[in-house]
């Protein structure tokens, strides 16, 4: 896997917000933005820059329009990666290090030191490297012990040097330090989560946030929810929940 760096055509301080917004789950960001927010307060005169930044109770929230350039100006990517990561770099016809193999990535975090977390979930392991691309740990299994993973399915960092493995189907969630050492497992209870929400299920995804608590995502229950033969099938509203942790 390559990581290329943005060559970035415009000042940083007005790219940054654009980069930061844009990595939120675009449905999560769509709907918080329709939603929540209060179209009357905003703070700031950030339109003209390409983004605007809204105050919803506490909660800060960025809606991004059109890309900011100049005119006939793009953003382009390197051709030169920042870094490079994995193993299987011998030369063509020579069998490569497959224990650095990276399948279908779900998680990326860079840590404090410069190290770079990565979240393989097709083989569910979190390796982490050095700045050099070098693999300096390999965290977890597949399994269903502890410290282990049946469906990994998103990595949550939480600076300095915690790392936390979220499961798909509502596994337990796995903190880890970054030297691999198991932290704690938190489980997350289905029953209690249903008994909420109506829609929400065991293929519900979540969303951690960073106080612990996490969103879900789940579909609205419409008992006229139809489709006739040979119709295009359109999937009912899908609503986000905010849990903490005493699933409140």
């Amino acid at each position: 896997m390559t990581i290329a760096d943005l060559t970035r055509s415009e000042p940083e301080a007005a790219v940054r917000p654009q980069y930061r917004a844009a990595a939120a789950h675009p449905a999560l960001l769509a709907a918080i933005v329709m939603g929540a927010c209060d179209p009357g307060r905003q703070s700031g005169n950030s339109g003209a820059r390409g983004f605007t930044v809204r105050d919803s109770g506490d909660v800060e929230i960025v809606e991004n329009h059109a890309p900011e350039r100049p005119a006939g100006r793009f953003w382009t990517i390197d051709p030169e990666p920042e870094f490079v990561l994995g193993g299987n770099t011998a030369p063509r016809g020579e069998a490569g290090d497959s224990s650095h193999l990276i399948w279908v990535v779900t998680g990326l975090a860079r840590l404090a030191d410069g190290r770079v977390a990565v979240l393989s979930a097709g083989n569910d392991q979190l390796l982490v490297f050095e700045p050099s691309g070098v693999l300096s740990r390999t965290i977890g299994r597949r399994g269903r012990g502890p410290g282990e993973f049946e469906r990994a399915g998103r990595l949550q960092y939480l600076p300095p040097d915690t790392l936390v493995v979220w499961q798909t189907w509502m596994g337990a969630a796995s903190y880890f330090d970054t030297t691999g050492v198991l932290l704690k497992s938190r489980p997350i209870d289905l029953g209690r989560i249903m008994e909420q929400r109506t829609g929400a299920n065991a293929e519900s995804w979540m969303y951690p946030l960073s106080d612990g608590s996490f969103m879900l995502q789940a579909y609205r229950s419409d008992p006229n929810f139809t489709h006739a033969p040979g119709e295009v099938l359109r999937y009912p509203p899908i609503e986000f929940f905010r849990f903490d942790q005493t699933y409140a």
